[in-house]
């Protein structure tokens, strides 16, 4: 479903390598959980296994295509037809409510834009306890309800990959362990993989598979 192998990144030369990762897979419906210290490149393994950037060299394979061989227009096609993303600092669209930034991958993605697209977004709302911010635009919502609206961003297409970058860090540990338990069901539903960046190592035991990313090895997938 998804694999990375000799997986190399840099920004540049000056500041040498940011990833290095021999070996990484994952096989559909198998979650995994990034976890490892701050600054050792969690969010760009995450952000490349996704096509959003492009490697330095190695391969990176998504439901059988190459993302390291795609264009920036073509890996951008395939994350929008097969990941929904939880961004770290969320990419809420200002001048829209909630309910319509939940729909966002619905009308990029060539989605119905139809009353069973907008009673979904209700639903995963709803799960979410957010359903009563759905008329409401960001700047009006709480550090934890542009969480929950993002998150039901991510879940609304029914991705293959659900890819999270901290999705419960600005939660309490109740709402944290809801919102966990609706990305996974809602995993389950589609049939789909989750990744997950997480510094909250408490997470982990609900994850089949752990990439740390501090360990001496860094080929250490852990069941």
């Amino acid at each position: 479903m998804l694999a990375a192998h000799n997986l190399r990144f840099a920004f540049d030369a000056r500041e040498g390598l940011v990833v290095n990762v021999p070996r990484f897979e994952i096989e559909r419906r198998r979650h995994t959980a990034i976890v490892g210290p701050s600054g050792c490149g969690k969010t760009t393994l995450l952000r490349l296994l996704t096509g959003i950037l492009s490697p330095t060299a190695g391969t990176i394979e998504l439901d059988g295509h190459r993302l390291d061989q795609l264009s920036d227009a073509r890996r951008r096609a395939l994350r929008i037809a097969r990941v929904g993303f939880v961004f770290q600092r969320f990419a809420l669209l200002d001048n829209c409510p909630a309910l319509e930034n939940i729909l966002v991958p619905q009308r990029h993605g060539g989605g119905a834009m139809d009353s069973g697209a907008r009673d979904r977004a209700r639903e995963l709302a709803k799960a979410s306890g957010i359903e009563h911010t759905l008329a409401r635009r960001p700047n009006r919502l709480s550090q934890g309800e542009q969480q929950r609206v993002a998150i039901c961003r991510a879940l609304i297409a029914e991705p293959t990959l659900i890819a999270c970058d901290e999705p419960t860090g600005n939660l309490d540990p109740r709402r944290t362990d809801s919102i966990l338990s609706l990305i996974l069901e809602q995993a389950e539903r589609a049939g789909a993989t989750v990744l997950l960046v997480t510094h909250d190592h408490a997470l982990l035991p609900r994850f089949e598979q752990v990439l740390d990313m501090g360990a001496p090895a860094p080929e250490g997938v852990a069941p």
